[in-house]
């Protein structure tokens, strides 16, 4: 089917499969058929250089410039204090003395948990709400924060480096 549309395509066929996805339901033997709409910003993420992307996402963050860091500088930071911004049932947990947990919800709810003479280096599952908790913090005049890239997995791995080392 898919090299017919292709043949379709190439002869200048009316009703190609083009935009659309073709759904086959062998139970019932019926055949569907959804419109997809492209999302030009996703496409443009994706094809983009990463830098460039990460300079759209700083802007769609009100112009304050996210300050992020790799798990291997974070882990050779002096005088830091790690915040998890996940849910608390969230794995995996990274449990050190220098780690507290304040879900990213309850952030500015709990900004006296935080002491503000350390660096502030904060985490999450994919690096996403981290970089949302900086900027938060950021509003609320605690500027010594940093978002690691990668989330939780990439700071366990570097962890896990520095124990073979």
């Amino acid at each position: 089917m898919m090299a017919n549309e292709v043949i379709k395509m190439i002869l200048g066929f009316d009703h190609v499969l083009s935009g659309k996805l073709l759904c086959y339901n062998s139970r019932t033997t019926e055949i569907t058929t959804l419109r997809i709409t492209k999302n030009q910003y996703l496409f443009d993420m994706v094809l983009e250089p990463k830098n460039k992307a990460l300079k759209e996402e700083e802007k769609r963050m009100c112009g304050i410039a996210i300050k992020e860091i790799t798990s291997t500088e974070a882990l050779k930071m002096n005088n830091t204090q790690f915040i998890d911004v996940r849910e608390i049932h969230e794995e995996p947990k990274f449990d050190s003395d220098m780690c507290i947990q304040i879900p990213l919800v309850n952030i500015e709810n709990e900004l006296d948990k935080i002491d503000t003479s350390k660096n502030i280096v904060v985490f999450c599952q994919s690096g996403i709400r981290s970089r949302v908790a900086v900027k938060l913090l950021s509003e609320n005049q605690i500027t010594n924060c940093f978002s690691i890239k990668g989330g939780i997995q990439y700071l366990l791995d570097a962890l896990k480096i520095n124990q073979n080392e």
